[in-house]
């Protein structure tokens, strides 16, 4: 689902989703969303979060199963996709 940042403050409380994955040109407006979904799930007592960082080895299949794990145990993950912006190499 495509949500505008002005649409995410009425959107995040109508269902908890096993995966967000927050992209955008603005890193302000990145962080924005972010620190809302993570306020919002810790209300809800996630506890936990996973960051999986994608770049040119990333394994889809993996994604695929870490999300496929959360709803049970309670889990938030996150895919963060920052690594080129981060200098990694």
């Amino acid at each position: 689902m495509n949500v505008r940042p002005d649409q995410l403050p009425s959107m995040i409380t109508k269902t908890v989703y096993p995966v967000y994955m927050v992209s955008g040109d603005e890193p302000l407006q990145q962080m924005e969303s972010l620190d809302l979904i993570r306020s919002f799930l810790r209300d809800e007592d996630y506890s936990e979060r996973e960051i999986l960082d994608v770049d040119a080895q990333f394994v889809g299949l993996l994604f695929q199963e870490r999300a496929g794990a959360c709803g049970a145990r309670g889990v938030h993950r996150e895919v963060d996709d920052r690594a080129d912006n981060r200098g990694d190499k």
